[in-house]
């Protein structure tokens, strides 16, 4: 799961992995499933490329779709 600041956010896109996000105040709540293994990527659409964009990974889950201990090895990559 990743969160970011909604304020500049106008949709989410996944390539290989279904999104799904939620409003919560001010910050967005992206959920990206893959039915299997791999890398995933998201695009944000952003009206305002300007804005600044934060953003983190919160959780991550395993196949069993248990949460894992750590984040160790996951990024988030911001490419704009």
């Amino acid at each position: 799961m990743l969160e970011v600041d909604a304020a500049p956010v106008d949709a989410v896109a996944a390539d290989g992995a279904d999104a799904f996000a939620v409003l919560g105040g001010d910050r967005l709540r992206i959920v990206l499933v893959r039915a299997e293994p791999g890398e995933i990527r998201a695009e944000l659409l952003v009206s305002d490329t300007a804005a600044a964009l934060d953003a983190s990974v919160v959780q991550v889950a395993d196949s069993a779709n248990a949460l894992r201990a750590s984040l160790a090895g996951y990024a988030l990559e911001v490419v704009r």
